[in-house]
């Protein structure tokens, strides 16, 4: 049989086109939608993000130069040991929200909020949506509901929902039996592979930034010293529908004088990016936390400019800088070039940083075949997802 004849003036394009258009008329009056082609105003683009009051850890999720953090549209999962500073960078997610107009719900599982330390990094109290509940079933209905009325009511507002944590949920088989858990351990994890099927859309729909934090635990008769010795609670529902997750851990301790007394006055902190559908993973970020004022964002500059800053001279303990407009800095040391410099000429800050990212940010178009691998370790790393 001969090949059929294309009739003249048409193309793949076209026809393709035209699939999509009869689909569209077909199922009109259903949810379902097929769109042809993407733009920049697909809904698959993440159009807004939520600063986690680390510059460097927003650039780590979104490779972006002006804007990152955690997306809007999608869920995000923190992790990790106790006291790693999930919940502070909650709290600045939060804090950034309600600084660019939008509204923050802070839903407590595990009955801990520290008011004093959430108004010291920023947070309005007076304007929060507060919950403290570990019932499962009824805060992922909340959720949804919350996502559902207020987008309706506020259809161009942000809104960012912080769960704080997983590991602290009950579903109701657990509160019925109480401490008696025999038979129901595994609950949790077939409520979340259900619901978070539900909240993933729901948040891609109504455009709401899902935080949700979530505990790890130590694995027990490890044998393999090089597998991961983590372990996070729920299964693997929320590693599966999550964009963006993020292992937390301390790293060391700060002290300082305090009334002439040497003292514990913040930490150390590191995050690696474990999973990351907007950007490249397996990116770690360090980071210093203070007690009175939460994260120290450009403390952590300091090896980011190192490495792709070109403009800042080290020299030696001395650190040069000379400006697009003629202004010559020069401090000892970083802590100083950061508080003397940083904190107080923005528009220098935001000036280095441009230079900075523009050298760091990864494109597909730099990532032939020619670069050059350094080292390609395909062993198990002790921080990933368990």
């Amino acid at each position: 049989m001969a090949p059929r004849k294309k009739k003249k003036g048409t193309s793949l394009v076209g026809v393709t086109e035209q699939v999509a258009k009869n689909l569209q008329k077909m199922y009109k009056n259903s949810a379902l939608t097929i769109q042809h082609g993407l733009d920049k105003d697909s809904s698959a683009n993440v159009t807004h993000w939520i600063p986690t009051g680390c510059r460097t850890l927003d650039l780590a999720i979104s490779n972006l130069p002006d804007v990152g953090g955690f997306p809007c549209g999608r869920l995000t999962i923190m992790y990790g040991p106790e006291q790693s500073g999930k919940s502070l960078v909650a709290m600045h997610a939060i804090a950034n929200t309600q600084k660019l107009g939008g509204q923050a719900v802070y839903i407590d599982a595990e009955y801990s909020i520290h008011e004093a330390f959430a108004s010291a990094i920023g947070v309005d109290l007076t304007t929060l949506d507060y919950m403290a509940s570990n019932e499962a079933e009824k805060i992922f209905s909340l959720i949804e509901s919350y996502c559902m009325v207020f987008r309706k009511e506020n259809p161009d507002r942000l809104l960012t929902i912080v769960l704080d944590s997983i590991a602290s949920l009950l579903t109701e088989d657990n509160i019925k039996n109480g401490h008696d858990v025999k038979g129901y351990d595994t609950s949790l994890s077939r409520l979340l592979s259900s619901s978070f099927r539900i909240l993933a859309a729901v948040a891609k729909k109504c455009n709401v930034a899902l935080i949700f934090t979530n505990q790890a635990r130590y694995k027990m008769n490890l044998m393999n010293p090089r597998e991961n010795p983590w372990k996070a609670f729920g299964g693997q529902a929320a590693p599966h529908y999550a964009s963006v997750i993020l292992f937390m851990e301390k790293s060391g301790v700060i002290k300082g004088k305090v009334n002439g007394e040497e003292r514990s006055i913040g930490r150390h902190a590191r995050a690696k990016v474990v999973k990351n559908r907007l950007a490249a993973p397996d990116t770690k970020v360090e980071f210093d936390i203070y007690f009175n004022r939460g994260i120290d964002d450009h403390i952590s500059w300091m090896k980011l400019i190192k490495a792709f800053g070109n403009r800042v001279v080290f020299d030696g303990a001395w650190i040069n800088y000379v400006a697009l407009d003629g202004r010559v800095f020069k401090e000892n040391g970083w802590v100083k070039f950061s508080k003397n410099v940083l904190d107080v000429y923005p528009e220098i800050a935001d000036e280095i940083w441009l230079n900075m990212t523009e050298k760091y940010i990864q494109t597909y178009a730099n990532l032939g075949d020619d670069v050059e691998i350094i080292m390609d370790d395909e062993s198990t790393e002790t921080d990933g997802e368990g």
